[in-house]
Parts: C-alpha cells; sequence; structure tokens
C-alpha cells in the first residue's frame, strides 16, 4: 500500500507540474499576442499621424496659392 501511495503522489506532482507548464506556456503566448496588438496599434497611429500631418501640409499649400490668386 505503501508503494501505491508513494505511486500516486509521483503522478500527482507530474500532474500539478504539467499544469504548472501549460499555465506558463499560456501566459508567454498571450503575453506575446499582446506585444503584438500593442505593436500594431503603434503603426495605426504612426500611420494616421502621417497622414494628418500630410493633410494639414496639403491644406497649408492651398491657402498660400489662394492667397497668391487673390
Amino acid at each position: 500500500a505503501e508503494q501505491e501511495a508513494k505511486q500516486e503522489q509521483k503522478e500527482k506532482e507530474q500532474e500539478a507540474k504539467q499544469e504548472q507548464l501549460q499555465q506558463e506556456q499560456e501566459a508567454k503566448q498571450a503575453e506575446q499576442e499582446a506585444k503584438q496588438e500593442q505593436k500594431e496599434k503603434e503603426q495605426e497611429a504612426k500611420q494616421e499621424q502621417l497622414q494628418q500631418e500630410q493633410e494639414a501640409k496639403q491644406a497649408e499649400q492651398e491657402a498660400k496659392q489662394e492667397q497668391k490668386e487673390k
């Protein structure tokens, strides 16, 4: 019976380790995904900012042009 108890203990420990490893894997993956999302959002923000700057410049150009034509 003692042998069996030891065996059971071992199996339980193995399972616990497995579970911990799996949770760590999942945590890492979630972190990776979060970082990826962050990067994509930053890219989009940069794109938007650039676009706005372009539009502002263009508006300025047009204003100057109008000034000349008057």
